[in-house]
C-alpha cells in the first residue's frame, strides 16, 4: 500500500510541477515582454503541440502496455532506442513544418513563436510512456519532467533579466534535447547495458506502420483541437491575446484532470468480464459529475484567472469562457468515453470513427466561423465539434454494451 501511494506521489509530482511552472511563467512573461508576445508563444506553443502528437507517433497510447509486456531490461531498452530513432525524421518534418505554419499565421513577436513551435514539437520525443511501462513514475520526474521543467525556470529568469522574449524558447530547446540525453544515458546504463543495436531500415519501417492506426486517431484530433488558434491569430488577431488565455486556462484544467484520466484507463479494464458493464456505467457517471464541477468551475474561475496572471492586462469576456468551458465538460467526459471505457472494450474502431469525424466536420466548421465570424465564434464551432464526438462516442459504447450483453466480444463486433 505504500508503495502505490509513493507511485501515485511521483505521477501527482511530475503534473503538479509542470502545471504550476507553466502556470508561473505567464505572469512573469507578460509583466516582461507584454501580452502581445505571450500571445505569440502560444500560438507557438498550441502549433507545435499539435505537430509533437505526430512526432509521437502513438507511443505514449501503446507504449506503456509494450514495454510492460517485455520480458528484459535489454529488450525494453533496445524497444526505446528504437522508438526514438525511428521518430527523429517525423521530428525534423515536423519542426519544418510547424515553423512555416507559424510563419503564415503570423501572430506577434513571430521568431519567438517559431522557436516555441520548435520546442513544442520536440516533446513529442517524451519518454515518458516509457518510464510508465517500467512503473517507475520516480525516475519519470527526475529524468524526464525536471528537466524540462529547469530549463522553463531558466528562460523565465534570463527573459526577466534581458527582456528578449526570442532567448526563453530557446532555451527550454536545448532542454528538451538534454531531456533526450538524460534518459538516453539512463536507458544505456540500466538497461541496455551495452551499445544499442541501430534498428535496420525495415525495423523502422515497421515499427512505424505498426503505430498508423494509432496515429492516424491521434493526429486528426490534434490538427482539429490546434487549428482554432492559428485561425484565430490569421483573422482575428485583435483576440488572440483573450483567445489565448482562455485557451491555456483550458489547457491546464485538462492536464490536472490527467491523472484522473489514468486512474480510469486502469480501473476500468481491470474489471472481470461480468462486471465489466457495471465499471463502466460507474466510470461514466463519475466521469460526468466530474465535468460538470470542472466545468463550472471553469466559468467562475477563469476571468479572475486572467486578470490575476496578467497583471490585470487581459480581460476574457464571459462570451468567450462559455463555450471554452463547454469543450472543457465535454473533453473531460470524451476522454472516459474513448480512452478508459471503449479501449476497454476493444472498440478501437469507434474511437477512429469518432476522431474522424471530428476531423472531417470540424475543421471545415473551425475555418468557416473564422473567415465569416470571431474568436468566440470560433469556439461555438470547437465546442459544437467536441459535442458531436461525444455523443457519437457515447452511442457507440452503448451499443457495444448492448452486444457484449448478447455474448459479442471481439473488437469488430463491438465497434461502429
Amino acid at each position: 500500500m505504500i508503495a502505490l501511494f509513493s507511485k501515485l506521489g511521483w505521477y501527482g509530482a511530475s503534473v503538479v510541477v509542470t502545471m504550476l511552472v507553466g502556470v508561473a511563467t505567464i505572469p512573469i512573461v507578460i509583466q516582461t515582454v507584454g501580452a502581445s508576445s505571450w500571445a505569440g508563444l502560444a500560438t507557438g506553443l498550441a502549433v507545435g503541440s499539435s505537430v509533437s502528437v505526430l512526432v509521437s507517433w502513438g507511443w505514449p497510447l501503446s507504449g506503456p502496455a509494450t514495454v510492460a509486456q517485455l520480458k528484459s531490461d535489454r529488450e525494453r531498452g533496445q524497444m526505446w532506442f528504437d522508438s526514438t530513432i525511428s521518430r527523429l525524421p517525423l521530428l525534423l518534418i515536423g519542426g519544418g513544418a510547424s515553423c512555416l505554419i507559424v510563419q503564415l499565421a503570423d501572430p506577434p513577436a513571430v521568431g519567438a513563436a517559431s522557436a516555441s513551435a520548435i520546442y513544442a514539437t520536440l516533446t513529442g520525443m517524451t519518454s515518458s510512456w516509457f518510464f510508465v511501462g517500467l512503473s517507475d513514475p520516480k525516475r519519470l520526474f527526475l529524468y524526464e519532467s525536471m528537466p524540462r521543467v529547469a530549463g522553463t525556470v531558466v528562460g523565465v529568469v534570463v527573459v526577466f533579466l534581458t527582456k528578449d522574449i526570442l532567448l526563453l524558447p530557446v532555451i527550454q530547446i536545448v532542454s528538451a534535447i538534454s531531456t533526450m540525453l538524460v534518459v538516453y544515458s539512463f536507458v544505456r546504463l540500466t538497461q541496455l547495458k551495452q551499445v544499442p543495436t541501430f534498428p535496420s531500415r525495415q525495423r523502422i519501417y515497421q515499427l512505424l506502420a505498426s503505430q498508423w492506426s494509432l496515429v492516424t486517431t491521434a493526429g486528426m484530433a490534434a490538427v482539429y483541437s490546434g487549428i482554432p488558434m492559428i485561425l484565430v491569430s490569421r483573422y482575428d488577431p485583435a483576440s488572440l491575446i483573450g483567445y489565448g488565455m482562455v485557451d491555456r486556462l483550458r489547457g491546464y484544467a485538462v492536464a490536472a484532470l490527467t491523472p484522473v484520466d489514468q486512474v480510469l484507463q486502469g480501473w476500468v479494464p481491470r474489471a472481470k468480464p461480468e462486471h465489466l458493464r457495471d465499471r463502466i456505467k460507474r466510470a461514466v457517471a463519475a466521469s460526468s459529475c466530474l465535468a460538470v464541477g470542472v466545468a463550472g468551475g471553469f466559468v467562475l474561475l477563469s476571468g479572475p484567472a486572467a486578470r490575476f496572471l496578467s497583471g490585470g492586462e487581459i480581460e476574457v469576456p464571459f462570451s468567450l469562457v462559455l463555450p471554452m468551458a463547454l469543450v472543457l465538460l465535454l473533453v473531460t467526459i470524451s476522454h472516459c468515453l474513448g480512452l478508459a471505457c471503449l479501449m476497454a472494450l476493444r472498440a478501437h474502431r469507434s474511437i477512429l470513427r469518432s476522431t474522424m469525424f471530428g476531423a472531417l466536420v470540424g475543421i471545415p466548421g473551425i475555418a468557416g466561423a473564422a473567415i465569416w465570424g470571431n474568436a468566440e465564434q470560433i469556439a461555438w464551432a470547437v465546442a459544437l465539434v467536441e459535442l458531436g464526438v461525444t455523443v457519437y462516442q457515447g452511442l457507440a459504447l452503448r451499443l457495444a454494451m448492448r452486444k457484449l450483453g448478447a455474448g459479442f466480444n471481439n473488437a469488430s463486433e463491438l465497434s461502429i
